[in-house]
């Protein structure tokens, strides 16, 4: 199944997505938001959240894959598990489109009453989002531009957070399963392996990346010829 974008843009998606979901949030905790307005967007954002949860772990997912499968393990059934991991991507994605053209809409329609809780900058980059997902297909150069907008891109506390447990997770995993022991013997702790290991990650996303902005300019070539050829 073909995905209507690219994975980095539904990256960028999934980014500003739990930004505005955040602002709203705030809003609502320091009870600037009115319970009526709230009450208008409330299923949707919950909805939001969850599609974004599901999505984020479907590109996680398919990114992990897509190294591991290539590089270190086979897959049994190639062509299957390429498609499922694709299609997990692609159903999640939609279903993520479909809430926040929901929030858009009701956002955008009381935007009057919505504008009065947030500072200037902050609604500036609400209605940029909104505007830019508001119809079946997203505006990704208006969405480029909420990217530039606003610092996503920083860690959060829940970032670190989750580093923080993810480390302390995996450590007493290692240790029950004797796994910790085993990564000593075969030298995955060794400080020159593991800087072999970042080095050679650090290429394989430099070389993705490139390959992204490759398909992304044909794309925007063929997109140019078909409106000449009209």
């Amino acid at each position: 199944m073909e995905l209507p974008v690219d994975l980095p843009t539904i990256v960028g998606l999934i980014s500003e997505s739990i930004a505005l979901i955040r602002l709203l949030q705030e809003a609502i905790a320091k009870k600037e938001l009115k319970d009526t307005l709230w009450r208008l967007i409330g299923d949707d954002v919950k909805r939001a959240e969850t599609t974004i949860d599901r999505l984020s772990d479907a590109v996680i997912l398919a990114f992990g894959a897509n190294f591991f499968y290539s590089l270190l393990f086979e897959p049994l059934d190639p062509d299957a598990k390429a498609k499922e991991l694709i299609e997990s991507i692609s159903k999640n994605y939609h279903e993520l489109l479909e809430s926040l053209r929901s929030l858009s809409k009701t956002i955008l329609t009381y935007q009057d009453e919505f504008k009065g809780f947030f500072s200037p900058t902050e609604w500036i980059y609400i209605k940029g989002i909104l505007s830019a997902v508001k119809e079946e297909k997203i505006d990704t150069e208006l969405l480029s531009k909420q990217v530039k907008a606003w610092p996503v891109f920083q860690q959060t506390k829940n970032q670190l957070r989750f580093q923080e447990k993810f480390s302390e997770y995996l450590d007493e995993f290692n240790k029950q399963t004797g796994l910790d022991e085993l990564n000593q013997r075969i030298g995955l702790k060794d400080k020159e392996y593991q800087e072999f290991v970042a080095k050679f990650l650090e290429r394989c996303l430099k070389e993705f990346f490139a390959e992204s902005k490759k398909f992304k300019s044909k794309q925007k070539s063929a997109s140019q010829k078909s409106k000449e050829t009209i």
